[in-house]
């Protein structure tokens, strides 16, 4: 049973965000305005690293199409989850979702 973290989206006028709220109190944001996608996992490589034993090196891509968002399980080991269903191909996600890889949440907000 690891520390649950948490990990948001959000809406900026000027930029997107994709936001990491970490279990310490330290967060991590990083820009989306100039990326059509970013890949998330545990492996160095990726564009958000997350520390998550049950996530996959190479896990998850999150993908921006002007206000929308596409997320795509890259096959990982446990899934991708949103809502708390684990998905089975890409999912437009919608304001207020939540999904989960591993112990880490994640949440779309403005």
């Amino acid at each position: 049973m690891g520390r649950t973290h948490t990990a948001g989206v959000a809406e900026n006028a000027k930029e997107h965000h994709l936001r990491v709220a970490l279990g310490s109190g330290e967060s991590l944001e990083k820009g989306l305005k100039d990326r059509a996608s970013v890949i998330i996992g545990r492996d160095a490589s990726c564009d958000i690293i997350i520390h998550d034993a049950k996530a996959s090196r190479k896990h998850c891509r999150l993908s921006r199409n002007g206000a929308e968002y596409l997320l795509e399980d890259l096959g990982s080991r446990n899934g991708t989850l949103v809502n708390g269903v684990k998905i089975s191909g890409p999912m437009t996600l919608q304001h207020k979702q939540t999904f989960q890889i591993g112990d880490t949440m994640f949440f779309i907000g403005q």
